[in-house]
């Protein structure tokens, strides 16, 4: 497993193994990702999901009736 940061999203650390575990959940289509571009891409949709989730925590949407 890569501990190597490659970004840091509201303090929280992005490693290299999210990435390498994207493109893995991806199966064969995933090789296409295996590229610098590709990474860049996918790191770009891991950051996406942690704002979302920070967003999330920040205005206790967990405890919104519509939200459950």
């Amino acid at each position: 497993m890569n501990k190597k940061i490659v970004a840091n999203v509201g303090g929280n650390p992005v490693y290299e193994y999210e990435i390498d575990d994207m493109i893995a959940a991806y199966s064969q289509r995933g090789q296409n990702f295996n590229t610098p571009e590709g990474r860049e891409s996918i790191l770009e949709q891991v950051i996406s999901k942690k704002l979302l989730l920070l967003d999330a925590q920040k205005n206790l949407l967990e405890h919104n009736a519509e939200f459950k």
